[in-house]
């Protein structure tokens, strides 16, 4: 909730750090997991809090604890069958996960990704290069989304995904131009509110087409 409202906590984050980080050779994975959700609250925090200072200095602290828990998880959490799918319109990827816990890890990661891209406090630094900085940001931003809703359509045992992937779609629709890429979109919402039977769905759907036909869609 906190992502697609786009809005901090209202609860003071400091008490999660007392929760122990986990240990690559004794922790299981729900404590894994546990340790990312954590991670992704404040990374909600940086974004979201108006008081707080989204300072580079701890932007990068955010993304190298990032880039630590996906250098240290288990193997367990690497999915057991991946390919890309094609993009541009075409299938999401395809990532094959064998356990709840691994699928909600692999797309806390993609809103992770989302949020770091669209908040780097280097975009509203100085203007030169900073077009070049917006098109990669763009970039990563719609490769997370197509990441997230491939996580979604691989793995159908976990519905909850395929709702969570929708939020995913909904706030970042204002970067996707391609007509290809709305379809597939499109379709992907619509597949969801049929196979979850997710009321809020029509109100999804209806924000994509709001979105896009004020974008030339």
């Amino acid at each position: 909730m906190a992502f697609t409202q786009q809005r901090p906590f209202r609860i003071p984050l400091d008490i999660l750090d007392l929760y122990p980080a986990p240990r690559a050779a004794t922790s299981g994975d729900h404590e894994w997991v546990n340790a990312l959700l954590i991670l992704a609250a404040h990374v909600i925090q940086f974004c979201f809090d108006e008081g707080a200072a989204r300072s580079v200095v701890a932007f990068k602290g955010l993304v190298e604890k990032r880039d630590e828990w996906v250098r240290m998880c288990p193997e367990s959490f690497r999915a057991v069958y991946s390919d890309d799918g094609g993009g541009d319109g075409g299938g999401f990827p395809n990532r094959w996960y064998l356990d709840g816990c691994h699928i909600v890890a692999a797309q806390s990661l993609g809103f992770i990704r989302i949020l770091l891209a669209m908040y780097n406090p280097l975009l509203l630094g100085v203007r030169a290069g900073r077009s070049m900085m917006m098109v990669e940001m763009e970039k990563e931003v719609k490769q997370a989304v197509w990441e997230v809703c491939g996580v979604a359509v691989s793995n159908r045992q976990s519905p909850a995904g395929m709702v969570i992937a929708s939020f995913a779609v909904v706030v970042c629709a204002e970067w996707f131009d391609d007509e290809g890429e709305r379809e597939r979109l499109r379709g992907f919402v619509r597949e969801m509110r049929g196979e979850c039977n997710y009321w809020p769905g029509v109100e999804m759907e209806k924000r994509l087409e709001r979105m896009w036909s004020s974008r030339g869609g």
